[in-house]
């Protein structure tokens, strides 16, 4: 039981790690942590803190703004991690209505009813597949709690991008390609590509990275 190991050892921290669904079960694990009251102060108001690596969908623009309230109230924080190719962490996926269009209605309709994703987004990429101009990591946090018009069309802009990066994934299905769908979702990958990220990754801390408003 964690609160009894807690209470045993009450200078540890609590951190939630998991790749692929078990990525998706930490991020569960650690929003009903984060939102324990005796957990927080047998964690002497320190957050939880969870690193999720391909992780699918968890839940919903409803599940983002609680986990949301979470990271503002510094119970919990997120790093998830994600490669660019990797169609796992695209589902499961569904396509925006035209309603979407409108920043109201796709809350009762259209995109607001989709799965999203929460926490700081760490996007990997390969330096054999990327573009010119494309770095190989990207740091992003969903800021639905702000809907202005420069937040709406980024989320309008990161489903489309997603929409790519799953088109591409089928491409590979339908040619029945499944070293390289494999390859993408597998951990060696994610460990290979963040090797190559070490400088930057290194460099700053998960807290720091919250703290940055340009983010």
């Amino acid at each position: 039981d964690v609160k009894e190991m807690l209470k045993q050892n009450p200078s540890y921290d609590l951190y939630c790690c998991g790749h692929s669904l078990g990525g998706a079960l930490a991020t569960l694990f650690s929003f009903y942590a984060a939102a324990d009251d005796e957990i927080i102060s047998l964690l002497e108001n320190n957050p939880v803190v969870v690193y999720s690596i391909a992780s699918p969908y968890v839940g919903n623009w409803k599940f983002r703004l609680a986990f949301q309230h979470l990271e503002r109230q510094k119970r919990i924080q997120h790093l998830r991690i994600a490669n660019r190719e990797d169609m796992v962490t695209l589902l499961p996926f569904a396509t925006p209505k035209l309603s979407a269009l409108s920043p109201v209605m796709s809350l009762v309709r259209g995109a607001g009813n989709l799965y999203k994703h929460c926490g700081i987004r760490m996007q990997l990429v390969s330096p054999e597949d990327k573009f010119e101009d494309m770095d190989l990591m990207t740091i992003e946090y969903p800021k639905d709690h702000e809907a202005d018009d420069e937040e709406y069309a980024k989320e309008i802009q990161d489903k489309i991008n997603a929409g790519k990066s799953l088109a591409s994934a089928f491409y590979y299905l339908i040619r029945q390609d499944f070293d390289r769908i494999i390859k993408y979702h597998s951990c060696p990958e994610y460990e290979r590509r963040l090797e190559l990220c070490k400088g930057k990754t290194t460099s700053v801390t998960l807290t720091e990275l919250y703290a940055d408003r340009s983010i």
